[in-house]
């Protein structure tokens, strides 16, 4: 239990301010009736709340305008965070640090945190420059006497390029963590969070490849979500052996809870004579656990370079870290939406969103003139698999369905559970052809796919109905729904295990949407 006095620190009218932290509830916002009273159009009048639980402290957004942000990341409205000290908070546009201190000159911290925040980069590198010149003027004067000395003057040369340098680096790495968290706050779709922030990750390390494992505390297992350019299914991507390797680095990054960097696996001590590393190309890699603000271990990002040592380095440790905070902010925002949006048996969407999306993507093919479509699939004589093998094992077929719609479409694909043992795919930038292409493939995927039983497996067809939109009229989304349902029908009627195309002009007004 933390007993460290703690305080709020943040400028207001050029003067330093603070507020001390104890058991009671702190409010913050614009009515005189909060503890804490802030000025500015960006604060609402209950804006956000600290409070005591636990011998923590944590921080409440009460329903902001504008937000409450810590370390770059918005909060969801009516959520608490425990809050770490050094946090970076903002309160609308006021920029406040969370300090746990016994020291007086904790202040100071804020300073030196908060560098980059409250001062812009070009005022420091003027400062720099100017610094850089008038202690080389004060370097030259005090040797005037008998005349510096060149090997002391290349010297300071030297030093003050490294300063230089080192500044420069943390500007860009400032600059970075910036617009990646200005990406990933804004995404709430967990796989697709997921993809942009190893694909942002990765080009800012240099990374050849990776992939994003997560943590499941039900089995203790680690499954890969995400990967890139490290799939073992595709040729020349990933070995056996990578794998084996990479996996083993991994767990025991996630083991410690904290990164490891590898400088050059080839030549690394550790892994000598391991036949997984001797068969690989890996030279450099860096594995990133993600630990949740409570403490819970979530996952760990991989990357490794294949071509040069040295890739990752210890310099770098700091801002993986406050990268890896602020993606496991992104994530926990998202996986509390994705919940809240998924169908809890197939991990699919469910209704509500899908009915969103499809709002959405008709309005994209009518202002864009592009198409889309939609398939609806409906698993036959699915009762009969219920009735003969119970509810249980027909889950498992829904489950097994699942899978094979998820693996079967593209990134810009919805795949939802609509309801019972029906599913749908919606298929944005696709015409009725393509549409028909995407539904004999599923259909043939899901023929071939046997399902493991308690006893044995069992085997299962679908029949599909494709309907698709041009974007030339006005279009309801449940006459989309309604097309693919008309011509589903009549596949189940002609036999079942079969496509049927919707040849005729959907008909329906944004008002049946």
């Amino acid at each position: 239990m933390s007993e460290k006095p703690a305080k709020l620190y943040w400028v207001a009218g050029g003067k330093e301010q603070s507020c001390a932290l104890d058991e009671s509830d702190v409010t913050m916002g614009r009515n005189e009736t909060n503890q804490l009273i802030l000025s500015g159009s960006s604060i609402s009048r209950e804006h956000a709340r600290v409070f005591r639980k636990s011998g923590a402290f944590f921080l409440e957004d009460l329903g902001s305008s504008c937000g409450t942000f810590i370390n770059g990341v918005r909060m969801q409205p009516n959520r608490s965070y425990e809050l770490k000290s050094g946090d970076l908070l903002r309160i609308g546009k006021q920029q406040m640090q969370f300090l746990e201190s016994d020291r007086r000159d904790a202040p100071e911290l804020m300073l030196k945190n908060s560098l980059t925040t409250s001062i812009s980069h070009e005022h420091l590198r003027s400062r720099i420059k100017q610094f850089r010149s008038e202690l080389t003027k004060a370097f030259d004067e005090r040797w005037t006497w008998r005349g510096p000395s060149k090997e002391a003057r290349r010297d300071l040369d030297r030093s003050l390029e490294e300063i230089s340098v080192y500044f420069e680096s943390k500007f860009q790495e400032y600059r970075i963590l910036q617009e990646i968290t200005q990406v990933i706050a804004k995404i709430l779709d967990l796989r697709e969070l997921l993809t942009t922030t190893l694909e942002l990750v990765s080009t800012v390390l240099s990374a050849d490849r990776g992939f994003i494992l997560m943590y499941d505390p039900d089995t203790k297992e680690l499954r890969t979500l995400v990967n890139r350019f490290f799939d073992p299914q595709e040729p020349g991507q990933a070995t056996p052996h990578d794998l084996s390797f990479s996996h083993t680095v991994a767990a025991k990054c996630l083991e410690r809870r904290e990164i490891t960097l590898i400088e050059d696996a080839l030549r690394d001590q550790r892994f000598e004579g391991a036949m997984s590393i001797m068969a690989s190309t890996i030279r450099s890699v860096a594995a990133i656990p993600l630990i949740s603000q409570s403490g819970d271990v979530m996952g760990v990002m991989y990357l490794d370079n294949l071509r040069r040592p040295g890739c990752f380095h210890d310099h770098q440790l700091e801002f993986m870290e406050t990268l890896a905070t602020q993606i496991s902010i992104a994530f926990e925002n998202a996986r509390l939406y994705t919940e809240a949006v998924t169908d809890d048996l197939t991990g699919l969407y469910n209704r509500k969103l899908l009915d969103a999306r499809i709002r959405e993507e008709i309005r994209k093919s009518r202002r864009q003139m592009r198409p889309c479509s939609l398939l609806l699939l409906d698993i036959d004589h699915f009762k009969k698999v219920n009735d003969t093998y119970g509810h249980l094992q027909g889950d498992k077929v829904l489950v097994r369905i699942a899978e094979v719609l998820r693996n079967a479409a593209r990134f810009s694909d919805v795949v939802a559970r609509y309801g019972g043992e029906e599913f749908i795919m919606l298929l944005p930038g696709t015409d009725r052809k393509g549409a028909t292409t995407m539904a004999e493939r599923v259909r043939s995927a899901i023929e071939e796919t046997p399902v493991p039983m308690d006893e044995g497996t069992v085997s299962v067809t679908a029949s599909v109905g494709v309907a698709s939109y041009d974007g030339s009229y006005d279009l309801g989304t449940k006459a989309l729904i309604k097309a693919a349902d008309t011509v589903l029908y009549r596949a189940k009627e002609s036999g079942r295990n079969r496509v049927l195309i919707c040849e005729e002009p959907i008909v329906g007004s944004p008002s049946l949407a």
